[in-house]
């Protein structure tokens, strides 16, 4: 199958760079960055790794899991607890690291023929994109949306809510405690259909846009459009490192 998608970076207001990139064999820390490219074959790997600012080596912690993810991945997964279990090993070699409060999210997406995963653990986001809607199919880990899960808050509450971008997993030494206690990465299995197209996301992107405005933004042509999405970005105020690919599976 092949693969078409636009990586793009940008530093925000941020010092720093803790967001990286991970498209098949690239692995991207810029501070801006647009870069459209396509691959051939059966398997692709595609996520958006987002550094804890504020905490030790976020960027390090980033740029770590997206250099271990292809070799943990690049055999095909049997279903989701295997891809859990993959997950878990770069988890262990992260927890013995010395910077103890390093951490940081991840969201992708691997396809092996025509299974596609999604995984994700922490609040960057991958995203369906359709002529109709952009639906979110990753999962929050975060103290919002464990209140719009259990019904006490509607997602246009959660969306204005102060206390949004408190992550309560995600990979790393500062999340052993909730790996030890049982908390599971999300996996869902899609179908991989031809002309599907996903968008990986930093929260630095729905941080500060409705998912209608995402989709907006890259419709007609999702991949072409993905400079328009960072340009919406820049326009209703961009707060933190903003990174994301957006990936089409071509016909």
């Amino acid at each position: 199958m092949r693969c078409e998608a636009c990586c793009v970076m940008a530093l925000g207001p941020r010092s720093s760079q803790q967001d990286c990139l991970l498209a098949n064999e690239l692995v991207l820390q810029e501070k801006s960055l647009t870069h459209l490219e396509s691959w051939d074959g059966d398997f692709h790997l595609f996520a958006v790794c987002d550094g804890l600012g504020g905490h030790a080596a976020g960027d390090k912690a980033s740029r770590f899991i997206a250099e271990s993810l292809h070799g943990a991945l690049e055999e095909p997964c049997l279903d989701a607890d295997d891809l859990r279990q993959r997950l878990f090993g770069i988890q262990k070699q992260m927890a013995a690291s010395p910077d103890e409060d390093s951490g940081s999210t991840v969201a992708g997406i691997v396809i092996y023929n025509k299974r596609l995963f999604v995984f994700n653990a922490g609040d960057s986001r991958v995203y369906r994109i359709t002529k109709s809607r952009a639906q979110v199919v990753s999962h929050d880990h975060s103290f919002v949306q464990r209140l719009v899960d259990e019904k006490f808050l509607s997602e246009q509450e959660a969306f204005v809510n102060p206390y949004k971008n408190l992550v309560d997993f995600g990979l790393g030494a500062i999340f052993a405690d909730r790996w030890e206690n049982g908390t599971k990465t999300f996996v869902a299995e899609l179908t991989a259909r031809k002309n599907s197209v996903f968008l990986l996301c930093s929260d630095g992107v729905n941080d500060v846009l409705h998912d209608n405005q995402i989709c907006q933004a890259l419709l007609p042509d999702p991949v072409s459009q993905a400079p328009a999405l960072l340009r919406e970005v820049n326009k209703a105020g961009i707060r933190d490192n903003t990174s994301f690919i957006v990936i089409r599976l071509a016909p």
